[in-house]
């Protein structure tokens, strides 16, 4: 079959289907816990749906590049799927991950990931970049509207890149197809979550378009970095937040016992991110996505704009972004448990 411009409509078909039979026969279970927002069972794993919807890319068109990054993909979302049936343990995922990785930077070699130590720092960031969606997967819609804005907002200010890239604008087209399939089902109150399943391929296939972008400009990673503004300052703020303040909180141990259980603590699962403290404040999933999809449209891509286009003004535009979004978790103590954190 020939690409043409609708064939993206396919993903949105192909996701709905096998959404639809996740929801009604689910291949595992979110309980309801005490730091969650649902009071019943709610089906996971629905990062399967979103991948079989990509793939159906392969009907169109089999390009070897698109081929290595989906088998990559279809990877990391089934340890995903493995982990959200069994749970498996961190070193597990972090083994897979950075496995992942090291194939990627080897198909795909650049200038800016070329010795030891850029491979090492480029592995130790992109495993804290994919677990960013598992740490802010944790309403409805925000990691699924969060997606939908990055790769739009990449198709609109790198569009020249991405058609010297097809391929990835191809993925592009068809991974905004499936998501605008899945929100159907992951609305307030949600059908089906993403899972690990759909965080772990999510974030490493955004991490994917970002690496060929920044490979075409490096300054074109401050662009990017605006762009996820929410989920980078959110995940980040909060595990220093919580770090510190565990860190302090028992001086009568030794320094060393304290590091260790203060490092410990940020695997733990807790409920004091900024948009896990506006979901308890609003009692509204609609709500906080309504203010942080604001935040990112209003704000964050204008200034993304004005940074791929004026390159001097990088730095500026970066530290515009960043600032009011942490005084906002700042201002309502994000990372910080507070003895009312609680869900209703």
């Amino acid at each position: 079959m020939i690409m043409n411009e609708f064939n993206f409509i396919y993903a949105f078909i192909i996701t709905f289907i096998l959404t639809s039979l996740l929801v009604k026969y689910p291949i595992s279970l979110s309980f309801p816990t005490n730091r969650g927002l649902h009071n019943q069972p709610i089906a996971t794993s629905g990062g399967i749906a979103i991948f079989f919807g990509i793939s159906s890319i392969l009907f169109f068109e089999f390009d070897i590049n698109i081929l290595n990054l989906l088998i990559l993909f279809g990877v990391i979302m089934l340890v995903g799927s493995i982990d959200d049936k069994i749970n498996l343990s961190i070193l597990i995922r972090f083994i897979v991950q950075i496995l992942l990785l090291i194939i990627f930077i080897s198909l795909y070699p650049s200038s800016f990931v070329h010795n030891l130590f850029t491979i090492l720092i480029f592995v130790i960031v992109s495993t804290y970049f994919i677990n960013i969606f598992n740490f802010m997967d944790g309403i409805d819609l925000l990691a699924s509207l969060q997606t939908i804005f990055t790769l739009a907002s990449l198709l609109i200010i790198f569009y020249e890149v991405l058609m010297v890239i097809p391929y990835l604008y191809e993925i592009i087209t068809f991974t905004i197809s499936s998501l605008l399939s899945f929100i159907i089902f992951n609305k307030s109150p949600a059908k089906i979550f993403l899972g690990n399943s759909g965080s772990y391929l999510l974030g490493f296939m955004l991490l994917s378009i970002f690496y060929f972008i920044i490979a075409d400009n490096i300054y074109n990673i401050y662009s990017i970095l605006i762009i996820f503004t929410i989920f980078l300052c959110d995940s980040t703020y909060t595990l220093k937040a919580r770090f510190i303040t565990h860190l302090f909180s028992s001086k009568h141990q030794s320094i060393y016992k304290r590091i260790y259980e203060s490092l410990s603590i940020l695997s733990s699962p807790h409920k004091t991110h900024l948009y896990q403290k506006l979901a308890q404040k609003f009692i509204s999933h609609r709500r906080v996505n309504l203010y942080l999809m604001s935040y990112n449209i209003f704000w964050c891509f204008p200034l993304a704009l004005i940074s791929s286009k004026f390159a001097e003004y990088s730095i500026l535009t970066l530290i515009l972004s960043y600032i009011p979004y942490i005084i906002w978790c700042y201002s309502n103590r994000a990372g910080v448990l507070i003895d009312n954190d609680q869900y209703n």
